[in-house]
């Protein structure tokens, strides 16, 4: 069966009203893509303050599904990994239509600013024509990205 991402959504909504045990739970047999799975629970790790059972969420993820940009980014801001975020999306923005990607990671993150600014002219400048805000908004606290 090909997810949806409503069970990712579903997911982090249950972690961020309190029923922890219940996240968990789904995330280990409720989705009906492996791949799907991962995220949630690399997400997960990352809301609970676990770096490394995130990071190894993350290199399984990464192992099983090949270099994926999008969750590289997202993964790595979850985390708290600034400096490596900002790497990934200073690449993306080189190419053409990165910043689509960019875009797609401020919402898949969840987490605010997946990236600085200053890492990503090409998307720093379209950004400043559109009137959108920056920093987006943070729905969800992950206590290890500290920006």
């Amino acid at each position: 069966m090909k997810s949806s991402g409503l069970e990712l959504i579903y997911v982090l909504a249950l972690s961020m009203s309190g029923e922890k045990d219940s996240a968990e739970q789904f995330a280990n047999s409720g989705f009906g893509s492996e791949q799907e799975r991962l995220k949630a629970k690399s997400m997960l790790a990352a809301m609970s303050g676990d770096a490394s059972a995130a990071e190894n969420r993350q290199e399984q993820y990464l192992e099983t599904y090949g270099p994926d940009d999008l969750y590289s980014l997202v993964f790595n801001a979850q985390q708290g990994k600034r400096n490596e975020a900002n790497r990934i999306a200073g690449l993306i923005d080189r190419r053409s239509f990165g910043y689509l990607t960019l875009m797609h990671a401020i919402y898949a993150c969840f987490c605010g600013a997946p990236f600085d600014l200053d890492a990503t002219p090409v998307f720093a400048s379209m950004l400043s024509g559109s009137g959108l805000p920056w920093p987006p908004e943070k729905p969800i606290e992950f206590p290890l990205k500290e920006w």
